[in-house]
């Protein structure tokens, strides 16, 4: 594992990546990647554009996934480039919409290899399920569809699953529900918990300094 503030030694504060699959797998693992900060050649255009109709304002990393497909990149490990929030950014404007949400996934999905091996089964299905179930709640409520109708549209996209349920989507799950309150059960201290799995409960202790949620983080080194 190579977390991105140890990128900055004597070796360089880079990584290369030579496919799609290989920036699909890091985007899903958590490493933060803002648009702002992408540099790339205007020739590359060519094999790939924003698809605004398909994924209105999170057009951008399915853009990028498109430009790894045609030639690879680089991702720098270092701060350059600040950013802040304001009251007018497009990421605060309620712009999209159950559908935007599912094919971002989905092109996820279609980035990684046909036949998905365990690790990258995990590595998709707990970001997709969870990742789809805390956007759910961040949809504007005027065009929301029920729970029901959501969740099995997102399962018929191939992109949900109720085994890798973890504490974002279950807090999230208590909150769409009208139960905020129970979310907090399930904010607890990382060396204990209580999770919910395929109809059953489970009690386990996590290690000192381990990751509670057992998010896969790809090797780059």
């Amino acid at each position: 594992e190579r977390p991105l503030d140890a990128w900055d030694k004597p070796s360089g504060s880079y990584r290369l990546f030579d496919d799609t699959a290989t920036l699909a797998r890091i985007l899903l693992g958590g490493t933060p990647l803002q648009f702002g900060s992408v540099v790339y050649r205007s020739s590359s255009l060519a094999a790939a554009s924003l698809d605004i109709s398909r994924f209105s304002i999170i057009a951008d990393r399915p853009f990028l996934l498109d430009l790894a497909r045609a030639g690879g990149g680089a991702l720098i490990g270092r701060e350059m480039v600040g950013y802040r929030h304001h009251d007018r950014q497009d990421s605060r404007s309620q712009q999209l919409t159950e559908d935007n949400l599912i094919a971002l996934y989905s092109h996820y999905r279609e980035c990684l290899p046909q036949y998905l091996v365990p690790r990258d089964r995990r590595l998709l299905w707990r970001q997709s399920t969870n990742g789809l179930l805390d956007s759910y709640c961040r949809l504007p409520a005027r065009s929301r569809p029920s729970l029901a109708a959501y969740i099995g549209k997102c399962r018929q996209a191939g992109v949900w699953h109720p085994a890798y349920l973890r504490e974002p989507g279950l807090s999230a799950l208590c909150v769409a529900l009208g139960l905020p309150w129970a979310s907090a059960l399930w904010r607890r201290p990382r060396a204990w918990g209580v999770q919910l799995g395929l109809g059953r409960l489970k009690a386990r202790v996590a290690p000192p300094g381990a990751d509670w949620n057992d998010q896969y983080h790809l090797d780059l080194s």
